[in-house]
């Protein structure tokens, strides 16, 4: 049961009989009366990695290996793919960030991390296909996660209405139908609780 769920890329476990899920002591229990020590690091180590590529907001700094988790409450640091190494900021003493797509070490000076091996435009569209969707009133089943159309800077909503504005560009629009604040202010899909029709997924960034 251990190795096939581990190999489909699973952590959670059930119990053979019932079905009910199993709670993890009591996986750990099991496993630690069967396994020796170096056997159970392995499968721990496995679960960890399998638990944290099926969880969207978790990535792992390649620096020190530890796993971050995007805080959509807090203010972004200019690029949203920026993430801050709260391990690493520990010991160096300073704040340091690591690219959410590539995770290696953010590289000051540069346009997006600084990493030529880095494919942050592809990593962003998966995000925008993969994200989950969310009820914006009185809107429903909208994309969570929006590119902002004039800058391609990712932009996740959290809360209240549908009307967004980009902090990095400014670039205002209407975070379910996608489109632009007009120009005297006003808004093509009227008032920020009105209803307007949802635009799809979005499959490509401005340039």
């Amino acid at each position: 049961m251990l190795d096939v769920t581990l190999q489909d890329g699973g952590y959670e476990f059930y119990c053979p009989s019932c079905r009910a899920p199993m709670q993890w002591f009591l996986v750990r229990h099991i496993l630690s009366s069967v396994m020796s020590d170096e056997e159970l690091r392995k499968s721990l180590d496995t679960i960890n990695e399998n638990y944290v590529k099926g969880q969207p907001d978790i990535r792992q700094c390649s620096s020190c290996g530890t796993n971050q988790q995007r805080d959509f409450t807090k203010q972004w640091d200019n690029d949203r793919s920026k993430v801050v190494c709260d391990e690493c900021t520990h010991k160096a003493g300073r704040v340091m960030f690591f690219c959410w797509y590539c995770r290696q070490p953010w590289r000051p000076g540069f346009k997006g991390c600084g990493n030529s091996k880095c494919d942050g435009s592809a990593a962003k569209l998966k995000e925008l296909q993969q994200c989950c969707t969310k009820k914006i009133p009185p809107d429903s089943e909208c994309p969570n996660t929006r590119a902002c159309p004039k800058c391609g800077t990712l932009i996740y909503h959290i809360d209240f209405c549908k009307h967004m504005k980009c902090k990095k560009c400014g670039c205002s629009f209407c975070f379910v139908c996608m489109r632009l604040q007009n120009s005297d202010e006003s808004w093509p899909c009227g008032g920020a609780y009105e209803l307007c029709s949802v635009a799809p997924r979005q499959t490509s960034l401005p340039d």
